[in-house]
């Protein structure tokens, strides 16, 4: 393919400065504060195109761009900051005082301002109880500069506490908890109470055992974990582990409120389970007790043709459950997965095999090249280690034969017709890993392509298809008349059919000026068959602005849609027409608009909603179809050259089967008339045809 380089111009960014002189005080407003720093913030592109710089991907909100300290007055200034909106930030470390403002600057502007530093230390005096309101003691306690502990009676006392609001956090490490609260000191030197309880904690205790419920499992991690939602995606958090001992007992202690899952899973995850976790007050202990699922099931068969003799070469699909592992190390679920096994069967003898499986239900989905559907067969593993033997017979294949007729629909052709049988079925094989990630595959089903050619009787035979939807296509090469039918057959069924060849015509167009008497001399005039098989032909009208399709122009039976164009003023028309039998000689008069509109749309599922793509829309006046189009992947369409007046458009889906009409009117020249349609929906209508008294 061919590159072209584009030439980008680069804009240089000026970035724009200003001054801010001023002044830190204490907070009587007249004692200057010497060697404090003064730090500037930028808020990120309050000045237009002057972005912060990134911290990762992503542009904070502000970023420091200029610091200074105070002189012996408390004087400060920045020369030539970044213009716009600023924060200015002042701390005394030595009297724990810090102080702020707030400004925005033009650029080139120099602007003064005063900045009060206010601060201080306070005293927090409280207690560490647990949630049933006993003291605490030996917790740790913090929320000023240092650190303290209860003592007995769970009594604490934080002396430097900064004056503002504060979180005081007190944590027990003999009960494995912790506690927060938060406190406002309003000026220094005051004394606040704060009670701080502790979070509730509880333990979960158990046994774990093998498959069989006595055997126990010894070694094994245990691990309680919660699922949770990040930025990465699903993970789990792990509240806590232990390690089963010779009985296969544990306990894991200290735990939050809250709902968990449990997990014990033998090293290579060959065997273990899953469970759940609920704790709900203080000191609770959980009883935690699980059993191992089982493993080491074997599916195993042979795959054979529908007369439960012959082997066949076949796909095997397992589905079943299939277990999650998180990082490697901890089995978090047991999940569900199509097809997440594929073998192929022995060609000799259709044998094939799985191994690995876990006890409970699966699921067996066999397709054999000949096979009209894929056979699908539900099974259980019992228990573990246990070996199930299951044999899959497919269904039949079908045939087709049938006579092709002359156009008058009852002379037979004659021999050398070819006929083209195309399978229109296929079955699509997705496998799931155990992440959830699905891949698919389509495999086609039997024959997909199949040529024959009839007989001096003009018969057709083709003794093996797949069943399912077909189209036949049928060409005779002398005359060049083709036919094409659609039809469906059942497994093992033989169908018997006629196809007859589409009758031809010259069609023969005058093209007319809107007055419809003016021939439009060289008009381009094109012809296109609506339905099968589709052929579409232009050439130009001679100096009277007639033009005649015929010889290896003519067309076959069926709808026609024209389009005429004046290739001098650019004015176009449209018009139906129909040949209806074969050597028939049809005329058509096509009259050039000096107005139309166009006609646009979506076409929708019966949801109202889902758009569908592929859909073939037809747009027709009251003189008959206009023109032809097809919704592109949006589901919408277009179509221009639409005469004033009434309009309908119709829809069909090859897909499934689905229609829609609408109608509308183009009142002015160049309008736009939206027309959305949306499908009936498709239903199934059994019954029993009966002779009349029985």
């Amino acid at each position: 393919r061919d590159i072209t380089l584009l030439d980008v111009e680069l804009r240089e960014i000026t970035i724009k400065t200003a001054n801010i002189l001023g002044f830190v005080y204490r907070s009587d407003g007249t004692t200057p504060m010497r060697d404090v720093p003064v730090i500037a913030y930028y808020q990120n592109r309050s000045q237009p195109q002057v972005p912060c710089p990134k911290v990762g991907d992503q542009e904070p909100p502000e970023c420091a761009v200029a610091i200074i300290n105070t002189g012996a007055d408390g004087a400060f200034g920045f020369e030539k900051v970044t213009s716009g909106a600023l924060r200015l930030y002042a701390f005394d470390q030595g009297s724990l005082a810090q102080g702020g403002a707030h400004v925005v600057v033009a650029a080139n502007e120099t602007r003064q301002l005063n900045i009060l530093l206010a601060g201080g230390l306070g005293t927090v005096i409280g207690r560490v109880v647990d949630p049933g309101g006993n003291p605490v003691p030996g917790a740790r306690v913090g929320g000023g500069f240092t650190l303290v502990t209860t003592n007995e009676l769970g009594e604490f006392t934080l002396t430097d506490v900064p004056v503002g609001s504060r979180d005081i956090v007190a944590v027990s490490d003999v009960l494995g908890t912790s506690g927060s609260l938060t406190v406002d000191i309003a000026r220094a030197g005051e004394t606040v109470g704060a009670t701080i309880v502790l979070r509730s904690v509880a333990s979960v205790a158990g046994r774990v055992t093998r498959a069989n419920g006595t055997t126990p499992a010894a070694g094994i991690k245990v691990y309680v974990f919660k699922h949770i939602m990040t930025q990465e995606g699903p993970k789990i958090q792990v509240v806590g582990v232990a390690t089963t001992d010779q009985n296969g007992g544990y306990r894991i202690d200290k735990l939050p409120m809250g709902s968990f899952d449990i997990s014990a899973f033998l090293p290579d995850f060959s065997d273990g389970n899953v469970g759940k976790v609920v704790l709900k007050y203080h000191q609770q202990v959980f009883k935690g007790d699980l059993k191992f699922r089982g493993g080491g099931g074997i599916v195993r068969g042979a795959v054979f043709d529908d007369d439960g003799q012959t082997p066949l070469k076949a796909r095997v699909g397992l589905s079943g459950d299939q277990l999650v592992v998180a990082g490697g190390q901890v089995g978090v679920a047991f999940r569900h997965v199509s097809n997440y096994k594929i073998v192929d069967t022995d060609f000799t003898t259709g044998q094939y095999s799985f191994s690995g499986l876990w006890v409970g239900d699966f699921t067996l989905r066999a397709l054999g090249q000949f096979s009209p559907d894929p056979i699908t067969v539900e099974g259980n593993i019992p228990a573990p280690d246990e070996t199930v033997e299951i044999n899959l017979r497919l269904q039949a294949t079908s045939r087709i034969r049938g006579t092709v007729l002359l156009p008058d629909g009852v002379t037979p052709v004659g021999e050398n017709v070819v006929l083209n049988y195309k399978s229109e079925e296929f079955k699509v094989f997705c496998t799931e890993n155990k992440f959830g990630e699905e891949t698919c595959i389509s495999i086609p089903q039997g024959i997909q392509s199949v040529n024959a050619v009839t007989d001096a009787n003009g018969q057709f035979f083709f003794p093996i298809v797949n069943a399912g939807n077909f189209t036949l296509t049928a060409e005779d090469v002398a005359t060049g008349r083709l036919a094409q039918i659609k039809g469906s057959v059942r497994a093992g069924e033989e169908v018997d059919l006629s196809v007859r060849l589409l009758g031809m015509a010259d069609v023969a167009v005058e093209v007319f000026g809107s007055d419809a008497t003016t021939p439009i001399r060289g008009a381009k005039v094109e012809v296109e068959q609506l339905a099968y098989p589709r052929t579409k032909r232009t050439l130009t009208a001679g100096d009277d602005g007639k033009i005649v399709f015929g010889g290896g122009d003519a067309f076959f039976e069926g709808e026609l849609l024209i389009t005429a164009t004046d290739p001098g003023s650019g004015f176009a028309g449209r018009a139906p027409a129909r040949i209806v039998r074969d050597g028939q000689q049809i005329t058509v008069k096509v009259y050039l608009y000096n107005a139309a509109g166009t006609v646009y749309g979506t076409v929708f599922k019966p949801d109202g909603l889902t758009p569908v793509p592929n859909a073939e829309v037809i747009v027709s006046n009251l003189a008959g179809p206009l023109a032809f189009a097809v919704t592109g992947p949006d589901g919408a369409y277009s179509v221009g050259l639409i005469p004033l007046g009434q309009v309908f458009v119709e829809t069909f889906e090859a897909a499934t089967a689905r229609r829609a009409f609408a109608q509308s009117r183009v009142d002015l020249a160049n309008q736009e008339v939206p027309i959305n349609l949306v499908q009936s929906g498709v239903g199934l209508v059994r019954g029993t045809l009966m002779l009349g008294g029985t």
